[in-house]
């Protein structure tokens, strides 16, 4: 006993608490802070450790075409399908508009290609119509553009459409 009391000192006594201290606090803070605590962009890439996020982790939808470098991706990672579809169509002549219509496969962040397909019966609409699209943004609804370069309206014009989704 009276071995440790000769190294008892008020140094070592100190150093003993601030170790408990700073063991206690680390994980009393890894026990109480959660996301809600952690300001937003607060993390960053040098933050995370290589490898640590998995496909898991990482809610279906959040992280779409935009968020994504280009060239980083292989076909591997890219899943593609094609849906046949029709659209009716009412453009002045030498107009384009903006629509969109239902398609059920259709994801939020989906880069969807649209273009008109079989117009073989019917060349003066296929010289007219020329359609585009851009990246669905709500569920359930495809976005796009099309333009009559035709001298004449189309009116209640029923156009049939590829459209190749890319997720």
């Amino acid at each position: 006993m009276r071995h440790i009391r000769r190294h008892l000192t008020y140094a070592n006594v100190m150093a003993t608490l601030a170790m408990f201290a700073v063991l206690g606090g680390g994980a009393y803070a890894a026990a109480t802070i959660g996301a809600d605590d952690i300001k937003r962009n607060a993390v960053r890439a040098k933050h995370i450790k290589r490898n640590a996020v998995k496909s898991a982790d990482i809610k279906n939808g959040a992280v779409t075409g935009r968020e994504v470098l280009n060239g980083s991706l292989r076909a591997a990672d890219v899943s593609v399908f094609t849906i046949d579809a029709t659209v009716t169509l009412n453009i002045a002549a030498q107009t384009c508009i903006n629509n969109d219509f239902g398609v059920d496969d259709i994801r939020p962040g989906d880069r969807v290609l649209m273009f008109t397909k079989n117009l073989e019966a019917d060349p003066q609409v296929q010289a007219k119509v020329f359609v585009d699209s851009q990246f669905a943004t709500e569920a359930g609804r495809l976005p796009f553009r099309a333009c009559n370069l035709g001298t004449a309206a189309l009116t209640d014009e029923t156009i049939p459409v590829n459209i190749i989704v890319i997720r």
